[in-house]
């Protein structure tokens, strides 16, 4: 009996490896609509399969410490989709209306990641109690309508079922890797914790320069990198101010063209070209095997009673058109360090962040930047227009004016 089954199963995913080969989707709306729906029948089903593989606890004996490094592993996955993956499937488990609904092609995948991506784990037993009626109403509706009817829910079931630690449960941040070694942020936080953050962003966020144009999720995008930043620049608990070196880039140096974090991410030329100006930079000598022979002292680029005289010429970022103050700065060189400019007040100026990584960028396509003696800063982009900066700080202005 036992081998009629093994073999079944085999017949049964060759034959669906075989239609899948087989299958060719047209480039229409229809075709390609019969594909989606095809795919959702397909997650309703893995999603089964996920949620049983994980209280049968067979990933362990794989050596997985847990069925998110399982999927990640072996379905290669990134971790954020992993852990969605899983946590869908065991909320679908516990939910007969709503897993019925999709297997049954009604529901979407879509619309049931949101709807137990709304659903608190304390509260699954309550939906359940739910959905005979709620899930009907789900069905005809997008996912955007999905969203907004979940949230109706959600709101009702907090006013039925008090949190006995709403403190604990009301807020949440996820921060996924993804390919190339980008980041996805996602999170959820109380009216308290929202508005600090809305105040936060909003005072964060700098107007476009004038060499630049971005939309208002790049500008918050960048707030929130620049919020992140101050705080590794200016707390005191663990380092002292202003310790540069938040991340470790590990850069061959006959090959600068890229680099690699300690996770394996690869980091662009224009990244570290922008390191190499203000951090940090550590000796590690190692042999053609990567063993480490020698892990001499840090030298810093930019000291602090240079920094601090900078901050006296140039007051605030030097880009044209950004007035980011000092302290949310870094100290550029105008003639690179690495091709042998000097860490001196007469070859550097203050950057902010985002603006001293565009340089790098840009310098690549071909822009240019000259320090005058007295402090301004003359930049020429490609098409050999010149924008200027002058220096804004009290030291600068006594200059300009001598």
């Amino acid at each position: 009996m036992f081998d009629e089954l093994v073999y079944d199963y085999i017949m049964r995913h060759e034959a669906l490896a075989d239609a899948i080969d087989a299958l060719e989707i047209a480039p229409t709306c229809a075709s390609v609509a019969d594909a989606l729906a095809l795919r959702d029948l397909f997650e309703a089903k893995l999603a089964t399969a996920v949620a049983d593989l994980e209280r049968g606890g067979e990933w362990e004996l794989e050596g997985a410490a847990s069925m998110v490094s399982w999927l990640r592993n072996a379905g290669r996955m990134t971790g954020g989709a992993a852990k969605a993956l899983t946590s869908t499937a065991a909320k679908v488990s516990q939910l007969p209306v709503t897993k019925a609904a999709w297997e049954a092609g009604e529901l979407s995948s879509a619309q049931v990641r949101i709807i137990t991506a709304n659903i608190k784990q304390r509260r699954v037993a309550l939906f359940a109690e739910h959905e005979a009626v709620v899930v009907p109403t789900l069905v005809p509706l997008t996912a955007a309508e999905t969203l907004h009817a979940m949230m109706l829910w959600q709101a009702h079931a907090e006013a039925i079922d008090e949190d006995p630690n709403p403190a604990e449960n009301e807020r949440e941040l996820s921060v996924s890797e993804t390919i190339y070694g980008r980041r996805e942020v996602s999170g959820s936080f109380d009216a308290v914790g929202g508005a600090v953050i809305d105040q936060a962003l909003a005072l964060a966020t700098t107007r476009d320069a004038e060499t630049e144009q971005r939309n208002a999720k790049q500008r918050r995008a960048d707030a929130l990198v620049d919020v992140c930043r101050f705080f590794l620049d200016n707390q005191k608990a663990k380092t002292a101010g202003r310790h540069r070196p938040h991340l470790n880039v590990v850069i061959d140096v006959d090959d600068q063209t890229a680099g690699t974090f300690v996770s394996g991410a690869i980091v662009p030329k224009a990244f570290i070209e922008t390191l190499l100006c203000d951090c940090n930079v550590h000796r590690v000598l190692a042999n053609e095997r990567s063993g480490i022979l020698d892990y001499g002292r840090s030298a810093r680029t930019a000291p602090p009673d240079l920094f601090n005289a900078l901050a006296l010429r140039d007051g605030h970022c030097r880009e044209p058109g950004c007035d980011r103050p000092a302290s949310w700065c870094d100290a550029h060189h105008v003639d690179m360090w690495e091709e042998g400019g000097h860490t001196t007040i007469s070859n550097m100026v203050l950057r902010c962040t985002r603006h001293h990584h565009l340089w790098h960028k840009r310098r690549n396509l071909g822009w240019t930047e000259r320090l005058d003696s007295n402090g301004a800063l003359s930049i020429t982009d490609q098409a050999g227009r010149v924008h200027t900066s002058t220096p804004a700080g009290p030291a600068g202005q006594r200059r300009l004016v001598a």
